[in-house]
């Protein structure tokens, strides 16, 4: 069911201030912004990554397990995000940190949703959410769901689900990619096999289920730890640029049908931000890219982070 903060603006009163959590690096002042080292060579024409990162806040208390983050389409001060796990609920939270509702969805039974992507599609604007989730790689179907982005004040909004599978066997996936045109791809954890990038065929189908392309792998075997990817985001204004988050790292690429190509000067260390559980990512057209953690087994609350960047020499980039 809905659950919304008060309105503010004119005729309204101000909505209270709420405790923020920050999280600052060794020798920062807590107004400065913190400057993320760019750790590949910048080469010229290549395209690159460099960003600068505000204060972390804490999430709402409902959101101890935010696994998938997007962008609102029609509200730059919105982003939505949703819970690890079968719930399904959507949450818009603004740039403060405020919750602004919280939205239940209806549709197919949902098991371990671990990534949530925005796009234009025919409504206007969707949220696709990613039903992957298998840590133990034993689900035979997984499925992506698609709503039409709500309204803050919807009470419930039903999503459609289109139902998948791998072609090579169970994968566990945390990471959503939806390209221009509604092109989906999928992009695979890394716990026991390589990353893998895999495609969604032709238009979506919700009434039978379509096996997925394996396109292409990072790597030569499965991921560390630390560098186990939880999350993907498009970046707008941009055909075919991407970036993907593991807990460790945050790395531009460009996506084809062919699959991922690598790209000079696009990796940044994501470790000196000390995120508690680094889940998910998501990129707007103005620069502007979303960090949502976990609570993790230590920490007493979910944070994200905003950064500032510059995405390639042609692409969106800081004011």
């Amino acid at each position: 069911m809905l659950r919304r903060m008060p309105a503010t603006g004119p005729g309204h009163p101000a909505r209270p201030a709420r405790p923020r959590r920050r999280v600052l690096l060794a020798g920062t002042v807590p107004v400065l912004p913190v400057l993320i080292p760019v750790l590949a060579g910048c080469a010229t024409g290549a395209a690159t990554l460099s960003c600068l990162a505000g204060e972390t806040r804490a999430l709402p208390g409902a959101l101890d397990e935010s696994s998938g983050a997007a962008w609102s389409g029609r509200d730059g001060g919105v982003f939505w995000t949703v819970n690890d796990g079968g719930q399904g609920d959507l949450f818009a939270v603004d740039t403060t940190g405020a919750l602004l509702a919280r939205i239940e969805t209806e549709g197919s039974r949902l098991r371990d949703v671990e990534d949530l992507a925005g796009a234009p599609c025919p409504p206007g604007y969707c949220l696709y959410l990613a039903d992957t989730g298998d840590n133990d790689e034993r689900r035979d179907q997984v499925a992506l769901h698609r709503l039409a982005e709500p309204d803050l004040d919807d009470d419930q909004v039903e999503r459609t689900a289109f139902p998948m599978r791998f072609p090579d066997g169970p994968r566990d996936v945390e990471a959503l990619i939806v390209l221009p045109g509604e092109r989906v791809f999928l992009v695979t954890k890394g716990r026991a096999h390589p990353p893998t990038v895999y495609r969604y065929p032709g238009p979506l189908t919700a009434d039978s289920v379509r096996t997925l392309e394996a396109l292409s792998v990072i790597g030569r075997g499965p991921s560390t730890f630390m560098g186990r990817i939880t999350g993907a985001s498009h970046v707008p204004g941009t055909a075919d640029q991407v970036l993907i988050r593991s807990y460790e790292s945050l790395t531009l690429y460009r996506l084809s049908d062919a699959g991922l190509e690598s790209l000079p000067g696009s990796r940044l260390s994501l470790t000196s931000l000390e995120e508690a559980q680094g889940e998910a990512v998501a990129a707007d057209g103005s620069g502007r890219v979303l960090l949502t953690s976990e609570a993790g087994p230590l920490a007493a609350r979910g944070t994200f982070r905003i950064l500032r960047c510059q995405i390639g020499e042609d692409g969106p980039s800081a004011s």
